[in-house]
């Protein structure tokens, strides 16, 4: 249903919010993202407010690169205040589509230059060095550490992607793991030998211990009240993002005496893989990168391509 139609034009931005992150979600934004743009508004409609113009129509490019000017005397970088213009823009689409506004005030904004940051890895001498010290953890819970950081160091999978894995999503006879990317498109990746084995021992000795009911969904849980010595809030609950992102931090300082975040995870397969000469191509493909043509993000690895990252990986 539009907007439209329960909305008058050039309502107040404040009220349009909620609708345009419901109109996220349904186009199948991640949650992430999701929260991502509702932080951008609700940093940039109280500015709008107190420069007296809290609705669409009173907006222009002005009064955008105003607010830029702002973020940037309080210290914002060049991507952060580029991503706030992005939320923008992406809002007035919306509220153009929902014939909220007629106008768009970001349409002549021009985006600051960005320094070029090359990806954060890890050497794969530290991958191995993690692993290694994960293998020595014979608690449930560290059995399920090292499932998850075998399937980043070796799937190369985005945070939101892991913690969506089901079960049966899994199929170690094949040796395949189907994951869903963002707008719900799906890829297939090949599980290598070695993170079969840490697959199979998590399944086996650890993910039982860890939940009372087996047949739940979910590849990568929660602890079930005090199994696996570990009481969690939502017991066979997937692991949610923040969690994750909490236990990589906090193993990978314990392990290598400093701190790694889940994306230089990703960015480690990515580096694995093109060290030992897979092309761009294979690359992005196995990533999901949304810079591949439109076949290659909704068709499937075909057996030849999944068997030569087989051998890229080992």
């Amino acid at each position: 249903m539009r907007v439209q139609s329960t909305r008058a034009e050039n309502m107040p931005l404040a009220q349009t919010v909620d609708p345009f992150l419901t109109w996220l979600e349904n186009r199948g934004r991640s949650p992430h993202t999701i929260r991502g743009y509702a932080s951008d508004l609700r940093e940039f409609i109280p500015f709008a407010e107190q420069i007296g113009c809290p609705r669409p129509h009173d907006l222009s490019f002005r009064e955008i690169e105003l607010y830029m000017a702002m973020l940037r005397e309080r210290g914002a970088a060049p991507a952060t205040i580029n991503r706030a213009v992005s939320t923008l823009s992406a809002l007035w689409i919306f509220l153009r589509r929902e014939g909220v506004a007629t106008n768009d005030a970001t349409r002549d904004v021009i985006s600051l230059k960005e320094p070029v940051r090359l990806p954060v890895y890890l050497p794969q001498d530290e991958q191995e060095r993690l692993l290694a010290g994960l293998a020595r953890l014979r608690t449930p819970l560290g059995r399920r550490d090292h499932a998850v950081f075998g399937t980043f160091l070796f799937c190369g999978l985005r945070l939101e992607e892991l913690v969506r894995v089901r079960l049966d999503a899994l199929d170690l006879e094949s040796c395949r793991l189907r994951v869903i990317g963002k707008g719900d498109k799906q890829r297939q990746l090949p599980v290598v030998r070695r993170l079969r084995r840490i697959l199979e021992a998590y399944l086996r000795d650890a993910r039982p211990q860890l939940v009372a009911d087996t047949t739940l969904p979910w590849l990568f849980v929660n602890a079930n009240g005090d199994r696996g010595g570990y009481r969690a809030r939502r017991p066979g609950e997937p692991l949610v993002t923040r969690s994750v992102y909490r236990l990589v931090v906090e193993r990978s300082e314990e392990i290598l005496g400093r701190r790694v975040h889940p994306h230089a995870l990703r960015h480690s397969f990515a580096s694995r893989l093109r060290s030992r000469g897979a092309d761009l191509q294979e690359v992005q493909e196995l990533l999901g990168h949304s810079s591949i043509t439109t076949t290659l993000m909704y068709s499937h690895i075909n057996p030849a391509s999944l068997a030569r990252m087989e051998e890229l990986l080992k």
